[in-house]
């Protein structure tokens, strides 16, 4: 099962999202203020301050994850499908190593169908979700790898409180972000900032993103003059765990990419569930063993 390594706009709309939950920890106390400007800054905040606790409890959970990436022709209709479904588990991996934390990830459907020993294998040697996760907490990585998660989507310059509205029996003020034209810099997160509009549902109760729907207002320049990101559309539903913090439910994105001019249009899905609390990470030469 020999897979081609992700594009680097791919890789970027991932990391865009991999951060959006919050935890707990922190955070106003339920019901504070009103809704107006002072209390979007404080559930912002809050939020900020929390993304890497949140992060971090990925490493207390064994999990599911359901990936899928289809390609589209100019009409929506998906003309290629890959699916791949794997347990993920956190692995033991000696603090003295340092890094972030690691995972084991066992394939156990590809396509609808059991894998072989050999896509089993190959699967754990690639590891997508623990490379996605160490580029999302990673504070030294290239360019692209830096600010595209619950940091980045809260440090928008323009909010703009719609109301309450519940998400899920939840309630939820929903917070409009709008992109700025002007900011400064040619690196990605100027590039996304000057791009990116949507809408944020914080919990009134805790300030957990339960949700998210973000659009691109204009096309973004990926590697210039070679790929462009013509269009983009990401929605988010988050979900609570046991332990308090909020983890990504479903992360869909769909964009056309214009690589040379020639546009390629995708539609990829992530999907988590059955969060199981694990005591002790696995040691990480015998997991999935």
């Amino acid at each position: 099962m020999r897979r081609s390594p992700p594009s680097r706009e791919s890789a970027v709309i991932v990391l865009l999202l991999a951060g959006l939950a919050t935890p707990a920890a922190g955070l106003p106390a339920p019901g504070a203020g009103t809704g107006g400007a002072a209390d979007i800054e404080t559930v912002l905040s809050a939020a900020r301050r929390v993304q890497e606790a949140d992060l971090a409890s990925w490493a207390g959970y064994r999990f599911r994850r359901l990936s899928m990436r289809a390609k589209l022709d100019a009409d929506g209709n998906v003309t290629r499908r890959t699916a791949a479904e794997s347990i993920v588990t956190p692995l033991d991996v000696p603090k003295a190593q340092g890094g972030p934390p690691q995972f084991d990830e066992t394939l156990v459907r590809i396509d609808g169908a059991a894998p072989t020993r050999a896509q089993v294998e190959e699967y754990r040697e690639d590891a997508p979700f623990t490379r996605h996760y160490a580029n999302t907490v990673s504070a030294d990585g290239a360019e692209e790898q830096e600010g595209y998660s619950l940091s980045f989507l809260l440090r928008m310059s323009s909010y703009r409180h719609d109301g309450m509205e519940p998400v899920e029996g939840r309630p939820c003020h929903r917070i409009r972000f709008e992109a700025d034209p002007n900011a400064p810099g040619s690196h990605l997160p100027a590039r996304f900032a000057r791009a990116l509009s949507g809408i944020l549902w914080i919990t009134e109760e805790g300030a957990h993103v339960a949700r998210a729907s973000i659009h691109s207002v204009a096309p973004i320049d990926i590697t210039f003059g070679i790929v462009r990101l013509s269009t983009l559309e990401i929605e988010l539903m988050a979900q609570p765990l046991e332990g308090g913090s909020w983890v990504p439910r479903t992360i869909e994105t769909r964009s056309t990419v214009r690589i040379l001019g020639i546009p390629m249009r995708r539609l990829t899905r992530y999907s988590y569930s059955e969060f199981v609390p694990v005591p002790a990470a696995a040691p990480a030469a015998t997991a999935g063993r």
